[in-house]
C-alpha cells in the first residue's frame, strides 16, 4: 500500500499520509480513472471482447444417423445443448410403445 500511495503521491493525486488509510487510496483511484476518456475506451472495448468471446466457435454433435452444429457458445453452453439435444433426438426415435 505504501508504494501505491507514493505512487499516486509522485503522479499528482493527494494521498493520505496513513499508508492504511486504503479507502481514501482506492476512492481517489477510482475518481481519476473515472475522469479519464482513454479508461471508458479501454473498458468498452473490454466489455466488447467479453461479449464476442464465444464468436466463431463451433461444435460439429453426431447422434446415431443424425448431426448438427451449434455455433457460438462456450463449451460449457455447447456440452449442455449437445446433451440435451442427445435425448430429445433420442427420445423422438424411440417406438411409442417403449416410452
Amino acid at each position: 500500500m505504501a508504494d501505491l500511495c507514493r505512487h499516486l503521491s509522485a503522479h499528482g493525486f493527494v494521498v493520505d499520509d496513513q499508508a492504511e488509510n486504503a479507502r481514501s487510496v482506492l476512492t481517489e483511484t477510482i475518481i481519476a480513472t473515472a475522469s479519464n476518456p482513454g479508461a471508458w475506451t479501454a473498458l468498452g472495448a473490454t466489455i466488447v471482447a467479453y461479449l464476442r468471446r464465444d464468436r466463431g466457435k463451433a461444435a460439429r454433435i453426431r447422434v446415431d444417423d443424425s448431426s448438427f452444429s451449434i455455433h457460438g457458445y462456450s463449451a460449457r453452453e455447447a456440452e449442455r445443448l449437445a446433451a440435451e439435444l442427445t435425448e430429445l433426438i433420442r427420445a423422438h426415435e424411440e417406438p411409442d410403445d417403449v416410452r
